[in-house]
């Protein structure tokens, strides 16, 4: 028994119609991730979002002296997931008068959590 023979038309028209197939669903896939990304955002709010944290305001943290702790509390949002954190970081200002804020945890991975 032989195998069957695949014409040159024949192999042409499966692979055009595999590469089509393939795009669409590709093309498909990427649009739905698009219109969730688009849909869960918040455009026109006034409030800042939550995995910001505001200190206080910039003109009285340039007045401290030394360095000072400034515990927070936050929701580090990552496209559908929500996760509520607390920690601090240290507040300076450097010899130019520029605002440094300092945090020890990881800021990629989240880890080295110091305690103090």
């Amino acid at each position: 028994m032989s195998p069957k023979r695949v014409t040159r038309r024949a192999f042409l028209s499966s692979a055009a119609k595999l590469t089509i197939g393939i795009g669409g669903i590709l093309t498909g896939c990427t649009g739905l991730f698009y219109y969730g990304a688009v849909t869960h955002r918040k455009v026109g709010s006034e409030a800042p979002p939550k995995n910001i944290v505001l200190l206080g305001k910039a003109a009285d943290l340039k007045l401290l002296q030394g360095v000072t702790v400034y515990d927070y509390e936050a929701e580090i949002v990552d496209a559908w997931y929500t996760k509520p954190v607390k920690g601090f970081v240290y507040v300076t200002v450097d010899e130019a008068g520029r605002l440094l804020i300092m945090s020890p945890t990881c800021s990629h991975l989240g880890y080295g959590k110091a305690s103090r």
